[in-house]
Parts: C-alpha cells; sequence; structure tokens
C-alpha cells in the first residue's frame, strides 16, 4: 500500500461517504431516542390498566392507527401527560379485552377517591364533636307547635 494520495476524486468520495455516515447516524439516533419514548409509554400502560408488556404495545399501536397518528407522537403524549390521551381510552373501548382493564382502572380510581373523601369526612365529624364550643339553641316562639314548655 503506498503513500495516500487524495486527488479530487478520493476527497470527493470521501466527502460523500462522510455525509451518508452523518445521515444514517441521525436516523439511527432518531430511532433510538423514538423506541425510548415507545417503550416508556408502554411501561406506563401497563402499570396503569394491569396489561403485559406485548398487551400495551398492541394497544399504543391499534390506538395510533386509529387515530392516525405516528406511534411516537402518541407515545410521547402518555409519557407527557398524567391522563391517558383519549385515543388510547377509544383503543381501550373497542378492545374487548383490553375494554375490561379500562373499567377496572376507573373502578380502582373510583375506590380510592371514595376512601380518600370518607377519610376527609370523618376527619371533620371528628373535628366537629371534639369541639369545645357550645351549641346555640334557638327558642322559635312562632310555630304553631311551639308553646309554653310542658304546656300538656
Amino acid at each position: 500500500m503506498g503513500p495516500f494520495d487524495p486527488t479530487g476524486v478520493q476527497v470527493e468520495e470521501l466527502n460523500d461517504l462522510v455525509e451518508q455516515l452523518s445521515t444514517e447516524r441521525d436516523q439511527l439516533a432518531h430511532a433510538l431516542e423514538s423506541r425510548i419514548v415507545i417503550e416508556q409509554a408502554k411501561g406506563m400502560l401497563a402499570e396503569r390498566y394491569k396489561l403485559t408488556i406485548e398487551d400495551s404495545f398492541l394497544l399504543l399501536r391499534k390506538s395510533a392507527r386509529s387515530a392516525r397518528v405516528r406511534i411516537h407522537d402518541l407515545a410521547a403524549d402518555v409519557v407527557r401527560s398524567p391522563e391517558t390521551p383519549q385515543a388510547i381510552l377509544r383503543g381501550l373501548a373497542l378492545d374487548s379485552r383490553l375494554r375490561a382493564a379500562a373499567i377496572r382502572e376507573r373502578n380502582e380510581t373510583m375506590a380510592e377517591r371514595s376512601v380518600e373523601l370518607r377519610g376527609k369526612y370523618a376527619e371533620q365529624v371528628d373535628r366537629f364533636a371534639s369541639s369545645d364550643r357550645p351549641t346555640a339553641r334557638v327558642r322559635v316562639t312562632n310555630r304553631p307547635d311551639a308553646g309554653a314548655p310542658n304546656a300538656s
């Protein structure tokens, strides 16, 4: 192998190769970033609706297709928002197997909220019962059944 002789043709070929490799690197970086968001969304949906990872991916893919959006964009919405996007909810409603998971999730959320409200109510009742403030008694004299005490 002899010494490197950079002619115009070799430099042009190298520039083309560098440009091609740079484009390929950018595409792979974008694909990896997209895949990370999809994996996060799959995990969130699996945890939120008690699904397997495979079922959560099927839900994500089916919902993206039904809503005519890119799966990456829908996955980003799932990851970004604490509430489930409408496209996912529609996907749950359309798949009978997943519908049960959505109903279960809704019932669990309602049960948690009910327990929370009962706790707050109990705290208020306890606070009212333990207060040392006297209750006010009002004598009503203009009612027909309000007469003199022990009138009978």
